[in-house]
């Protein structure tokens, strides 16, 4: 006669084991991002209005912020945040609207005034990261049309009539990038000339200006760096 075996004493002894194994040896845990559909945005100052706060809020950013800094100078660059896509609810000061941010994609808010803005859409995401190491340049007139004005970039060669508002890519080997600005009625009268220092991974807004006091124009750089 074949020996008597109990089954359930047997399946507790493995189970029993199996547990033991899966404390001692833990599986390691798996953290999946709840929120695939993001962008990056980040926000600048394009006006000489003093009045305009430095934070702009807004909801849906991924870092469990509020609020995002208005870059307004090359001393305090602009940082792109990462931002989940839709509808996305803003306020700066008094002023309450909304844009609707597309996944995928690097923004700008463009600040004219409290109650003055534009969303520039500034590049795909790319598996390459072309956005995130390479240099690009875009100018802005404050307080006149740009439509009168023509401007060059010189890098390591001329590239002529650069659109305005959107980033244009260089390459430039010793470091720095000249900006030319011409009237569109006057294109061989230089009305001012200066170079700006230029790193790899930066992305620089040059705001122009008239200063009546000097009678002459003015360059501020704003710098936009991705995390």
């Amino acid at each position: 006669m074949k020996p008597f075996v109990n089954i359930s004493s047997c399946l507790g002894l493995v189970l029993s084991l199996c547990a033991a194994c899966s404390t001692n040896n833990p599986e390691p845990e798996t953290v999946i991002d709840p929120v695939i559909d993001k962008a990056s945005i980040s926000v600048i100052k394009v006006s000489k209005q003093a009045s305009i706060p430095s934070q702009l809020t807004i909801d849906g950013l991924l870092a469990n912020n509020s609020s995002i800094p208005i870059g307004s100078s090359s001393n305090q660059p602009a940082v792109y945040e990462d931002i989940e896509a839709g509808v996305r609810k803003f306020s700066i000061g008094n002023y309450q609207d909304s844009i609707t941010i597309n996944k995928h994609n690097y923004y700008t808010i463009m600040v004219y005034d409290q109650d003055s803005i534009q969303l520039s859409l500034d590049a795909p995401y790319d598996a390459e990261n072309k956005f995130v190491y390479m240099p690009l340049i875009r100018w802005n007139m404050i307080g006149d049309d740009p439509a009168n004005y023509k401007v060059d970039f010189m890098g390591d060669s001329l590239i002529h009539n650069i659109p305005t508002v959107e980033f244009t890519p260089f390459s430039t080997t010793v470091g720095k990038v000249g900006l030319h600005l011409y009237a569109k009625n006057n294109v061989h009268t230089l009305l001012k000339q200066q170079d700006f220092a230029v790193e790899a991974n930066k992305k620089y807004t040059i705001n122009i200006t008239f200063d009546g006091a000097k009678n002459e124009y003015q360059f501020d750089q704003i710098i936009q760096v991705v995390k």
